[in-house]
This record gives structure tokens, sequence and C-alpha cells, in this order.
């Protein structure tokens, strides 16, 4: 543990923006911060994923210049802290995304005949209006609502930025809707 004027140049070379004093923090919280992300989110790549992406915002975006920690201890408190809240964000998002996709295909439990064929004709209409989509919004659609992937991994797989992902998921949602009640007018 470093004493407390060691503790206060460490905070100060942090703000400074040094390189090694960034590595130390990476180095002396990360398996915290990953243990307590995997314990909220129960899933390791994931928990592994945002940890990165907060190391990544703090040095990236200048956050280091930020954090008003006059001690180690305060700065642990803001790491644990700011873990948390990216996990509470990525659980709420899924959740959001999660409604979505059922209200897109309701539920699975068929109670009558007619009801059974009246989802066949749903999942046919939106099979329909999924192909009346670009090319690149039906892709990212499927790839995010029917294989359950996460906006960073369609990015990847398609080259993409994150932020395109999310554009054309947004469209994509737009246009189905839009389809959708058309065909539920006619």
């Amino acid at each position: 543990m470093h004493t407390s004027h060691e503790d206060i140049r460490f905070l100060e070379n942090l703000k400074a923006g040094n390189i090694k004093a960034f590595d130390t923090l990476y180095r002396n919280y990360r398996n915290l911060l990953v243990a307590l992300a995997i314990v909220i989110l129960q899933d390791k790549e994931e928990a592994k994923d945002l940890v990165q992406e907060l190391f990544s915002n703090i040095w990236q975006q200048g956050l280091h210049r930020d954090i008003n920690a006059a001690s180690m201890e305060e700065l642990k408190k803001f790491l644990t802290v700011s873990i948390r809240n990216r996990c509470l964000n990525k659980i709420k998002t899924d959740e959001v995304r999660r409604k979505r996709y059922e209200s897109i295909l309701l539920s699975q439990t068929v109670i009558s005949p007619q009801e059974g064929m009246e989802k066949v004709e749903l999942k046919q209409h939106l099979n329909d209006a999924i192909a009346r989509l670009s090319s690149q919004q039906a892709v990212i659609f499927k790839k995010g609502y029917l294989q359950h992937k996460k906006r960073k991994q369609i990015a990847e797989e398609l080259q993409l930025s994150e932020e395109t992902v999310k554009k054309q998921m947004s469209r994509a949602l737009h246009h189905l809707r839009n389809i959708l009640k058309k065909a539920e007018e006619l």
C-alpha cells in the first residue's frame, strides 16, 4: 500500500495524464472491477468488456483529469461506483431490447388454433417486413434481435462503427413498425 505522500503523487500523476500512473491504475484495479462486474452481470465476457470500456474512457476521453479523489480509497470508490453504474445501464439496455423483441414477435404460448394461425400470419408479416428493409438494416436487425448479438459484436462482424449499428437498428425498428402497422390496417 502506498504512503499518504505516494498516494498524493500518484493521484497528481494520474490527473496529469501520466501513462505509467494510468498503467498502475489499470493493473491494480482491473481484476477487482471485473470481479464486481461478473457478480452484477453474471457474464464474464460482458464484464471484461465493460471494465475495458471504462478504462478506455478514462484514458481516451480524458476522464482521468476529472477524478476528484484525494485518496486511494476515494479512487477505488469512484472506480467501483463507475463500473456498477455501467453494469446497471447494460442490464437496463438489454431489458429494453428484450421487451422490444417480444413486442414484435409476441409470446410463444398459443391458446387457440385461431391465435396460432394469427401468430403464423404475424410471423409471415414480420418476415415480409424484414425483407423490405435495406440489406444492411435486415442483417443488423436479425443479428441483434433474432440472434441476440450485442451492438459491439455486430459492429465488429460487419466492420461498422457501433454508432452506425445503433442508427441502422433504430431505422430498422421504425420501418418495421410502419410496415407492420400498414399490414394491420389492410
